[in-house]
């Protein structure tokens, strides 16, 4: 398609000109400054796409990720599954935080501003009620577990096959292999209580209500993500994205009323807008 021809609602024509955009929405390699990120951050999405944010494959740079997407209130998102019987919980069964050097490991976290406790996780296994379409299912971590322990035990029948080892040495190997199972065991942390993985659970609310209000979004283009826009106001980064600027070649972008009815749906008070991605705002190079 010719990105020349092509015109879309929320995106300014090719020929459009705009003299009132911050800086860093124009080719730059120079890093964000810390000046720059707050006149982000206290200014309000863009309600049309300039097009020198167009990915048009001209030019040197690649410009940075910006969402066409809504505010929204996370805890509302949540409370919603809660009462749909649709929360994603996981268990923290990582090792202990003994057995890693933690000193230098968290200094870029610590050293970000606006750090998220709601980060987006790999996509949830969502339940959905009778009749509701649902995405490819996850494998389940403990399947993936299962399945690595099985391995290792057939790789280790393997080895005992080859080296001959029978009767009281295959006892003996038995034992070993207990007594250093009960070791990792008895240093592991305890399996804790279920944590509710907010995001996820956002994520299933999210369909569920987009079905709900009949609003047609492909779930490929619907995610939770983070702009910086308003983050000042709404003490959060998260927002809802119905495509960003590098999804306007897809033939199946959602219709201006299929938007709305989902914004009415989920709560939100602001019209959408484009969003600076905050973890992708860079202009880069075209490869």
């Amino acid at each position: 398609m010719d990105m020349t021809d092509w015109q879309w609602p929320t995106v300014d024509t090719p020929d459009t000109e705009r003299n009132d955009l911050l800086p860093r929405y124009r080719p730059t390699r120079r890093p964000m400054t810390a000046v720059e990120f707050q006149a982000i951050s206290d200014s309000h999405p863009l309600a049309i796409l300039p097009w020198i944010l167009v990915p048009d494959g001209l030019g040197d740079f690649a410009p940075p990720v910006m969402h066409y997407a809504i505010d929204f209130v996370p805890d509302q998102l949540v409370a919603y599954a809660e009462e749909n019987d649709s929360l994603v919980v996981y268990y923290d069964e990582s090792p202990a935080c003994s057995e890693f050097d933690s000193d230098g490991d968290n200094e870029e976290v610590e050293q970000e501003e606006h750090h998220e406790q709601d980060e987006p996780r790999e996509e949830p296994e969502c339940k959905l009620n009778a009749g509701q379409e649902q995405d490819e299912q996850r494998e389940e971590p403990d399947s993936e577990r299962s399945a690595g322990q099985g391995q290792e035990r057939e790789q280790r029948g393997e080895s005992d096959l080859e080296h001959g080892k029978e009767g009281e040495e295959d006892s003996e190997s038995e034992e070993e292999d207990y007594d250093f199972r009960r070791l990792k065991t008895r240093n592991a942390p305890r399996r804790k209580a279920p944590t509710i993985d907010r995001i996820g659970s956002m994520r299933c609310a999210l369909r569920a209500l987009a079905i709900e209000a009949g609003a047609h979004i492909h779930t490929r283009l619907l995610k939770i993500s983070l702009g910086i826009q308003r983050m000042g106001v709404r003490e959060t980064s998260l927002i809802i994205s119905f495509y960003s600027n590098y999804d306007l070649k897809a033939g199946d972008l959602p219709t201006t009323e299929d938007i709305e009815k989902l914004r009415v749906a989920v709560g939100s008070q602001h019209p959408p807008g484009w969003y600076l991605d905050r973890s992708n705002y860079r202009w880069e190079r075209y490869y």
